[in-house]
């Protein structure tokens, strides 16, 4: 089967296991899922489809800050700590965290931090290239970044050595906006 990490973790849980688990963890996902990329992560993705099915689900992953082999042995340890302390505290089934682990590189690991996801954006830049047909594409250059973090958020708190957790939820609807546009006329 082809099919993305949320496909993947649907299949398991209607098809494939004769039982619900008792946790999804998804991950552990090389490279960090914080700040805006949450919502591009296939990662956290594969741990929203485990909470809409009402599974407890936390999505991890380890910060790079340059290729090179990474450790995921001791991410792995870290993780599993942070996941039986959230377990510990029986959170509601269909529960949804996000945990990142900072990059190694940066120094030790200072703790874990409880905080919000942050919403700034992040600086990218792409290289315009052409394949070997004449065609044009572009590759995503390294080191794109978040440039001014909000304060106290996951991204500011992983650059300060804390293993973040942050917890999510899945509906996206902006209620406040939703409410003010119940009174808007509408035309076909």
């Amino acid at each position: 089967m082809e099919g993305r990490p949320a496909d993947c973790v649907k299949l398991a849980l209607l098809e494939l296991l004769p039982e619900p688990p008792d946790v999804l963890i998804s991950g552990l996902n090389a490279g960090s899922n914080a700040g805006i990329n949450v919502l591009y992560s296939g990662t956290v993705a594969a741990a929203i489809e485990g909470a809409f099915f009402q599974q407890t689900s936390i999505a991890v992953s380890l910060e790079y800050t340059r290729p090179k082999p990474l450790d995921f042995t001791r991410a792995a340890e870290l993780a599993r700590g942070v996941i039986e302390q959230i377990l510990a505290r029986q959170p509601p089934a269909g529960s949804l965290f996000n945990v990142n682990i900072p990059s190694f590189d940066n120094g030790p690991i200072r703790g874990i931090r409880t905080v919000p996801q942050n919403v700034a954006p992040y600086l990218e830049a792409f290289d315009r290239r052409i394949d070997p047909r004449g065609r044009v594409y572009f590759w995503t250059k390294p080191g794109f970044r978040c440039p001014e973090p909000h304060p106290d958020t996951d991204v500011s708190a992983m650059s300060e050595g804390y293993i973040t957790v942050t917890p999510l939820q899945f509906n996206l609807t902006h209620a406040t906006m939703l409410q003010q546009m119940r009174d808007w006329q509408w035309k076909l």
